[in-house]
């Protein structure tokens, strides 16, 4: 604290301060106040404060100091554990600021399984407007567990602050129905049917039945409805003729149909109103 100046005297003040760089583009001021809180009495006051304008510039240079990193597994975000594609386009994201080569190619390490990916392998395009690198990577993978890593200078994955982007994955040529639940359940007048897929079939059907074993409601998904991993059908909840069913317990079938392979999973529903 400073508590006495002589007249027509002049002193030096130094005061280090970080300034964020996270400002949009625009005009800015810096403003330093002097007794801003009126301790002292002065006959003016007029030159107590100084301003010091600048400038923020949307930066256009293909240079980063620090990127976060994501991942997309034909064009989704996969949570570790999921079935993937065996041959999918995995596009590996960077969103960047700062003032390092892109082109430095050392910073960054990319791996599937431990095993380093060359950047002779990837195809790579520079969003520059958007501050985004994407890297695009299309393996031929066989049946098994997998690990994607990508670790580098001040890289970190989003909403994290771990050393590098891991995410688990599975790949899997079986004709296989995982999980299979309906929610709500019970429900009143509508539902999801939820499951996994191992491998995209080339058709699946939903049948429901009665206890009894009376088929009242056939639902057909097309290969092109349908994901690797998780998917989601919707029903409205009415048979084949389009009415309401009645309170009760019913069954209902998920069968995936892939080639000469057929899969079928058996579950219970229920309707409650």
């Amino acid at each position: 604290t400073l508590l006495y100046i002589n007249p027509e005297s002049s002193v030096e003040l130094h005061n280090d301060k970080v300034i964020t760089t996270e400002y949009e583009p625009g005009n800015y001021k810096f403003v330093i106040e002097l007794d801003y809180d009126n301790a002292i009495l002065e006959l003016y006051e007029d030159n107590n404060s100084f301003e010091l304008p600048f400038v923020v510039i949307k930066d256009t240079v293909t240079s980063i100091s620090s990127a976060v990193v994501s991942a997309n597994f034909d064009g989704y975000e996969i949570y570790d554990g999921d079935f993937v594609s065996p041959n999918p386009n995995i596009e590996i994201l960077l969103d960047y600021s700062g003032t390092y080569e892109l082109s430095d190619t050392t910073k960054f390490d990319i791996r599937l399984n431990q095993k380093r990916i060359s950047f002779s392998q990837l195809s790579t395009t520079y969003e520059t407007q958007n501050n985004r690198i994407i890297f695009s990577y299309k393996p031929q993978l066989d049946n098994g567990d997998y690990a994607l890593s990508v670790s580098g200078e001040n890289i970190r994955p989003a909403n994290s602050d771990a050393a590098e982007y891991v995410r688990f994955f599975k790949v899997s040529n079986e004709n296989k129905i995982l999980y299979p639940y309906n929610y709500p359940n019970p429900f009143i007048n509508e539902t999801y049917f939820t499951f996994k897929l191992t491998k995209v079939p080339n058709e699946l059907k939903i049948k429901i039945f009665t206890v009894a074993g009376r088929l009242i409601k056939e639902i057909e998904v097309k290969r092109e409805e349908l994901n690797f991993d998780f998917n989601r059908i919707y029903w409205d909840g009415r048979d084949a003729d389009g009415d309401l069913i009645a309170n009760g317990v019913y069954l209902y079938k998920i069968i995936s149909y892939d080639d000469n392979e057929t899969t079928t999973v058996t579950n219970k529903l229920a309707i409650v109103r």
